[in-house]
């Protein structure tokens, strides 16, 4: 499982508890009904992720092969990285749990993948998902730009100008997200109750010596303040650029219809709907940070964690579908994106069918040698 997702109890190591946290009787969700729900969570976004992976691939490939010179198709490009790598660590921290709760019987006694993920740096993958969001936002506010303001919005966002923008967001993102991802350790214990092994997280020696700058990172720029400037950003925008849209649509007298072909113009709402893909699906993240501001058991340790944990794995459902529907979008509503897809698979079919009528003659020959 992820080491946010279905996670157990956090040990601190200093303290030991009669029960394990998310076996504490108090809890107004018991561990069975958590394990059984968590459990089919965790295989719908194993199947989610390996499913963006693939499609976040061929969104690499299409806007590679369209040109990333274009500014639009960068950031699309950009998109589909981040999506991808966040892909990957939601399919590499949910394989063992899903296999081996569905083929297994439980969770190994020393999950030896999960353990890898989340004590070897991989959890910083995790960093991906604020990537995506960022990026996001960028292309929102880019065609609210273009739409409000088209003689300036050239000027003002080039495509290298764009890329370095995306490439100092990666870095810092990334790096900052670096020390959270060392405030936790992880190990198994197994659960008689539910025969099977959950995560267990323990403050590391760094999280100790480090708690105060760990914790401002974790709870307010990267659990509060991205999540909300994101949502608040890409909303605001996308509701601007919609309402121009859609008066361009109905007195065909806005600077859009004079400015805007009708390729710009359908290319400004598939990014409309994908953004508002990105904001319904980050809508749940909000809620689950505003929640313990009205409920204070809704935290690790409260009578309501296991509730809370399975809180978490649906947020990492919406963030996984997040990163895996863009395709559908891309595919529906672009139609240079259909058109380099269509004939990318074209060449494909036909490379084949030029090696199958070969091999016949290649048969030939050895037969004859």
């Amino acid at each position: 499982m992820n080491s946010t997702l279905n996670g157990g109890g956090i040990d601190d190591g200093d303290q030991q508890s009669e029960f394990l946290p998310w076996d504490n009787p108090d809890n107004v969700l018991s561990l069975d009904t958590q394990f059984t729900i968590a459990k089919y969570l965790s295989l719908f976004i194993f199947t989610a992720s390996s499913l963006g992976v693939v499609l976040n691939l061929l969104n690499c490939v299409v806007y590679a092969r369209l040109g990333l010179r274009d500014r639009i198709n960068l950031l699309l490009f950009s998109q589909a990285v981040a999506d991808g790598a966040f892909s990957v660590f939601m399919l590499l921290s949910n394989l063992e749990y899903s296999s081996s709760v569905f083929l297994g019987g439980g969770i190994q006694p020393h999950c030896p993948i999960t353990s890898a993920v989340n004590n070897n740096g991989g959890a910083t993958l995790h960093s991906f998902t604020y990537v995506s969001g960022f990026v996001s936002t960028l292309i929102a506010c880019e065609r609210c730009l273009c739409i409000t303001y088209p003689f300036k919005a050239r000027r003002l966002l080039r495509t290298s100008t764009a890329g370095v923008v995306v490439l100092f967001a990666t870095v810092v993102l990334f790096s900052l997200h670096y020390f959270i991802t060392e405030k936790f350790k992880l190990r198994c214990e197994y659960v008689p109750s539910i025969r099977a092994s959950l995560p267990v997280y323990f403050a590391s020696q760094f999280y100790r010596d480090h708690s105060t700058f760990v914790d401002i990172l974790n709870v307010i720029v990267f659990g509060s303040t991205l999540p909300f400037s994101f949502v608040i950003a890409t909303t605001i925008t996308t509701v601007v650029t919609a309402v121009k849209l859609r008066r361009a649509a109905t007195w065909r007298q806005s600077t859009a219809t004079v400015t805007m072909g009708t390729k710009d113009v359908a290319l400004t709402k598939m990014l409309v709907a994908v953004s508002c893909l990105f904001v319904v699906c980050n809508l749940p993240h909000i809620m689950i940070r505003t929640t313990p501001l009205f409920m204070s058991e809704f935290r690790i340790g409260g009578r309501k964690q296991n509730l809370m944990t399975l809180c978490v794995s649906v947020v990492h459902c919406f963030n996984t579908l997040n990163s895996s529907l863009n395709f559908f979008f891309y595919y529906a509503m672009g139609t240079k994106f259909r058109t380099t897809l269509q004939g990318m698979c074209t060449c494909v079919r036909r490379s084949q069918g030029q090696i199958n009528k070969e091999l016949p003659s290649v048969t030939a020959v050895v037969t004859q040698l």
